[in-house]
This record gives structure tokens, sequence and C-alpha cells, in this order.
């Protein structure tokens, strides 16, 4: 694993928004995922993409505290809470524990969905429609059709892949 964080390291240490998570929602009683495996991964990307910010963090305030103690920590990645006020209590509980910065990198709720307690922190894409006129012109559309293709992160030394 140590490998594995090294290897995506160098290959991204040169975009300065990037900010490496090295395990997401790691178990401190998983022989894997321990204090030490975890400080390993953290030191590995360290070494890769030395002055990028690193950090882990757990749905458990107790496991990402000891985490945040954790010297390679720059940054803690909290995973807390299914509706607003657990996400806030568990930062609370937690901005107590450490003078790190802490994140919640879930997205509140999980899988995009927003809070489950408060509909409106949802967004829904918007439903995108095209001109009937046969003319090809999206000018009428009411969201535009993308008339290009996304563009997709290359990687240095690296063609995308596909289509």
């Amino acid at each position: 694993m140590a490998n594995a964080a090294r290897t995506a390291a160098t290959e991204l240490k040169d975009y300065s928004n990037v900010i490496f998570n090295v395990y997401n929602e790691p178990d401190l009683s998983d022989s894997r995922t321990d204090e030490d495996d975890l400080a390993e991964y953290l030191d590995a990307v360290r070494e890769a993409a030395p002055g990028r910010l690193v950090g882990t963090g757990t749905k458990d305030t107790g496991d990402s505290a000891e985490i945040a103690d954790l010297d390679q920590v720059d940054v803690l990645m909290h995973d807390a809470g299914f509706t607003g006020d657990e996400a806030i209590d568990a930062f609370e509980e937690l901005k107590g524990e450490t003078s790190k910065p802490i994140i919640n990198i879930e997205s509140f709720g999980g899988a995009g969905q927003g809070f489950q307690d408060d509909a409106t922190m949802s967004v829904a894409a918007p439903e995108a429609t095209t001109s009937t006129s046969g003319t090809g012109d999206a000018s009428s559309a009411r969201c535009p059709t993308r008339t290009t293709r996304p563009r997709t992160a290359r990687l240095p030394g690296r063609t995308p892949t596909g289509g």
C-alpha cells in the first residue's frame, strides 16, 4: 500500500490543487490501517510529494482524534455526520482534540445526496434540452448541449485512454 501511495503521489505531485488522502475511512483496529501503517503511507506520500498536504481520517471521532495526533498528518480528513447537526457536532468534538485543519470529506450524507435532514441542501443537475428545429442550433435550449468533449486530466508522461 505504501508503494501505491508513493506511485500516486509521484504522478500527482505537481498539481497544486491536490490534497492526498492516503486511506479512506481507516479502521485503527485493522492490521492494514493501524497507526503504524498509516504513518508509513503518509511518509511515502510526503517523500514523493514534498510540500503537498497529506492526511486521512475516518467516521469515528475517537479514531480520527488519534489519527490527528500522527506527526505526518497535515490535515484531518474526517467523514462524519448523516445529518447537518451530526456533522457539526463531530467537527466541534474534533476541534477540541486537534489544532490541525479538519475537512469533512464526505458529501454530508454520502454519495452526494446532501444532508438527510435538510433536502434543500441537495442539488439536482439541471435537465438538458435541445432544439427540436432540426437545425442543430441549441440556442433555444434551456440548458445548452455540450458540443465539445469534456477535458480529461492528463498526467505527466501519460496519454488519456479510451475514445
